[in-house]
């Protein structure tokens, strides 16, 4: 059981978002008895959310009846002069002879006459703030049982005697007021039994983070989509008797930037441009190279272990204005994977590796060779390149504005463009899907680096921006929490365009399997014995033949699919796999024509339950993409 929210605004025209704003901010969970879940974490919640709108804010939580009243009074002594006020309490509170209490953690409720001497009464609050100053605008807002959590008590159980949650009185509060409630008499609010924060104050906090909404219409917008996310259970209520709330913003409305003329051409400069080959039309915005700050200072709220701050230079490319669509994926490949379907969402259901084969088509169609950014483009292009301006997510500080993500997206992707664009005019790197990067995932380097290409090798690829499904944090520029196998395809899980020089030395790395690439068949095959990754001599012997026949075809790039039995553990899969990559460079084949990948014992290409079928699954197979399309899949070396 949890906590309904009721809000009160005292509302005066004329206020500007600029003015000074104070608020104080109270969360109460340690309850001797009937303890809560999420009161503390939803005053912290509020405690962030209110210092993002510029309120200068007073926290203390599971305080004292005491602890409370001093909390109060240094309060009002301090932010006498404030224009705007906000008071929030996340916590019990009880209705006893018409008058509302909010319960501190260390009141006794043995008997009812304790409520009344051990809880705050609500319309001192009141009195406070608005004797203190009454020309400024006072904002209450109190989370607490919207049904009687102590009803159960003896003295709880009698007809309106302490029968009820707190409830509004209209009697407190006159012309010029605004009163909001999480749900409606005789409704439990949700206290986010399977979440950090409570439903209401969830929905609150970020609708109150979004630039252009007036007073009405903000909470028009929570009470819908609490409605909608409790499947009707709980349904917040309104009382407006303000004289008008016209025209009064927690965030201004936000101009849409007009968009810049196209640039001059300009000698060794990029600019934006349109790919139209095929009919496909997939924006392209030029990114000027630079150097950069990657990764994330150590006090970044929710930073990852691996965001290590770094400098990267990155030389001049292309990144895809907007996530791939359903419809130019269709385009491409004649089929649509996705789970949510409409043309202009972005494709999604994707693994890694299907990728690689639309970049073939694609580049195939165009002419040009398109591919996956690395993580350092995605992040440089995230951040605003040479523009950044260095906020949290991909388009500003406001994920609710810069990105779709769990708690705006309504459990779906949205079509590409509809959230606030980047420094760069990039949209939805934050949020909607994670996006595939070409990288192997590995820990960054501390050292100086120019156009880095990531881990030489892998089990995992690196994904980044967060996605529909996922909180704010991993929605953050810098958050590297996802990596999957490269085979690994979900329904949040998308990609954006890349093209250009600064991982040119991988461009050739387009290696397919859907058809276009041939196995290589080696007479005695890539075998290797049991738990080792080391080339027997047979191995060597073919591999040697197999690397002159590539120094000769500078043009064919290589894929190696390493396996393992099903005794085995999985990760000797990718170790086999680059002991023949590491072989043939030996030998002269540049490491950039080919990719390693470890398949494990989760794709076997014989029986793993008897014993040949085991030392036929422990080897490398090995696919070739020549200069030439071939009609046959398979091939036999000579």
């Amino acid at each position: 059981m949890k906590l309904f929210l009721f809000t009160v605004l005292l509302f005066f025209t004329g206020l500007s978002f600029a003015q000074k704003k104070a608020a104080l901010v109270v969360g109460n969970n340690d309850y001797k008895e009937l303890p809560l879940k999420n009161a503390v974490n939803d005053a912290n919640l509020m405690e962030v959310t209110l210092q993002k709108l510029g309120f200068t804010v007073q926290k203390v939580v599971n305080t004292s009846k005491s602890g409370f009243e001093k909390q109060l009074l240094t309060f009002i002594k301090n932010h006498k002069n404030a224009d705007v006020r906000f008071f929030y309490y996340a916590g019990h509170g009880i209705q006893i002879d018409g008058k509302n209490f909010l319960v501190p953690v260390d009141a006794s409720l043995d008997e009812r006459e304790n409520v009344t001497l051990e809880g705050l009464d609500f319309s001192t609050i009141f009195d406070q703030f608005q004797n203190s100053r009454t020309d400024a605008m006072n904002i209450f807002v109190i989370d607490a049982c919207r049904n009687n959590p102590f009803k159960n008590r003896s003295w709880g159980s009698r007809g309106g005697v302490g029968d009820r949650g707190l409830v509004l009185r209209k009697a407190d509060f006159t012309t010029g007021s605004f009163a909001a409630f999480a749900a409606d008499n005789g409704q439990v609010a949700s206290d986010g039994n399977n979440s950090d924060n409570g439903l209401y104050t969830k929905v609150l906090s970020d609708e109150l983070l979004v630039p252009g909404l007036e007073l009405n219409i903000l909470f028009q917008k929570v009470r819908g989509k609490v409605i909608k996310l409790s499947n009707g259970e709980q349904t917040p209520v309104e009382e407006n008797r303000l004289i008008s709330s016209n025209g009064f913003y927690f965030i201004p409305p936000v101009d849409k930037p007009t968009p810049s003329p196209s640039p001059a051409p300009v000698v060794n400069s990029v600019a934006d441009y349109t790919e139209t080959a095929g009919s496909l039309n997939i924006e392209m915005v030029a990114v000027k190279g630079g150097t950069f700050t990657m990764g994330s200072p150590a006090s970044e709220p929710d930073r990852g272990y691996d965001e290590i701050q770094h400098q990267v230079t990155l030389s001049d490319f292309y990144i895809g204005k907007y996530e791939v669509t359903q419809a130019q994926w269709e385009a491409v490949m004649g089929n649509n994977p996705s789970s949510f379907k409409g043309s202009n969402r972005p494709v999604e259901f994707v693994s890694w590796n299907d990728i690689q084969a639309f970049l073939f088509k694609l580049n195939t169609k165009t002419g040009k060779k398109y591919r996956l950014p690395t993580e350092a483009e995605w992040e440089y292009a995230a951040r605003g390149g040479n523009k950044s301006q260095r906020y949290m997510y991909s388009g500003g500080d406001y994920l609710n504005v810069a990105g779709w993500f769990k708690y705006n997206s309504d459990n779906a992707t949205h079509p590409v463009g509809e959230r606030q664009a980047n420094e760069l005019g990039v949209y939805d790197m934050s949020g909607n899907v994670w996006e595939w990067c070409n990288d192997w995932y590995g820990d960054y380097s501390t050292a100086l680096a120019t156009n880095p290409l990531g881990a030489a090798s892998g089990s995992s690829r690196v994904l980044r921006g967060g996605s529909w499904m996922f909180p704010a944090k991993y929605c953050r520029s810098a958050n590297r929490a996802f990596k999957s196998p490269p085979t690994l395809k979900v329904n949040t899980y998308g990609f954006r365009l890349a093209l250009g020089s600064s991982s040119s030395t991988k461009d050739e790395e387009v290696i397919i399997n859907d058809g276009q690439a041939i196995k290589v068949t080696f007479e005695s095959g890539i075998l290797f014995a049991t738990n080792s990754s080391t080339l027997n001599s047979a191995s060597q012997s073919v591999l040697t033949s197999f690397a002159t026949s590539l120094t000769k075809n500078p043009d064919t790039n290589v894929i190696l699919y390493g396996y393992t039995d099903s005794t085995e553990n999985n990760k000797l899969s990718i170790k086999r796999a680059q002991a023949v990559a590491n072989f043939l460079m030996s030998k002269g084949v540049g490491y950039s024509r080919m990719i390693t990948q470890g398949v494990g014992s989760e794709q076997p290409i014989a029986d793993n339950s008897t014993a040949i079928g085991r030392t036929q699954n422990r080897r490398v197979e090995v696919y070739i993409l020549p200069n030439e399309k071939k009609t046959t899949k398979d091939a036999t070396l000579n």
